[in-house]
């Protein structure tokens, strides 16, 4: 792969760089660029259909030097999550028999050329079981939700997400943003003198 020079990446971004923390693992590797450019060279939609994609980082740099791009059309994701392979049995996963059946032969009866896809199986197996047991929740949304730029919002972007997709994960946002210390108490006046109840002068806003 091409990459450009340290001193053509600093006159493309150094000025204005939206860099995230993608995830505690691999922290230590370089960034990961995520885009909505459909056509950078060098490039990859992550999945078919979302119209995000990753990689391009020689033609971003291009691009954006010969005015083509703006640095806010990329994002920097430094580190991700990264799954063991599964250690739980199937069986919590599926829940019909055939699905069972089926795991077990796309998980176990791998020959040896296959063994990457094999693991790639048992790593998803792991992420399908924290879905489960609640630690996850997938939620669909707007590809332009998706690569909206974090800087400066008046709230955090997965409040947004979260209050969008209503219900429990509405309540939870709040819950969060309560927590935070966004309350405030002001003092109210009370300018009539024969008002004896004192319990009102104080406000929450």
């Amino acid at each position: 792969k091409r990459r450009p020079s340290l001193e053509k990446f600093m006159k493309a971004f150094g000025p204005e760089c939206a860099v995230y923390i993608g995830g505690p693992d691999d922290q230590d590797r370089p960034a990961e660029l995520i885009h909505g450019i459909a056509d950078l060279p060098g490039s990859t939609e992550i999945a078919p259909g979302t119209g995000i994609y990753r990689g391009g980082m020689a033609a971003a740099v291009d691009g954006v030097l010969s005015g083509a791009f703006q640095p806010l059309e990329f994002r920097f994701f430094v580190g991700r999550h990264k799954f063991p392979r599964a250690t739980v049995p199937v069986e919590l996963l599926a829940e019909e028999e055939e699905d069972v059946n089926d795991a077990r032969t796309r998980g176990s009866d791998k020959e040896d050329d296959d063994d990457e896809s094999a693991a790639a199986f048992l790593t998803s197996l792991t992420l399908d079981l924290s879905v489960v047991l609640g630690k996850y929740q997938p939620i669909a949304c707007a590809r332009c939700l998706v690569l909206k730029q974090c800087i400066s919002l008046p709230k955090p972007l997965w409040h947004e997400v979260m209050e969008l997709s209503g219900g429990d994960m509405y309540e939870i946002s709040q819950l969060e943003l309560n927590k935070e210390g966004d309350t405030n108490f002001i003092q109210i006046v009370d300018d009539d003198e024969d008002d004896d109840d004192d319990d009102d002068d104080w406000n929450k806003v």
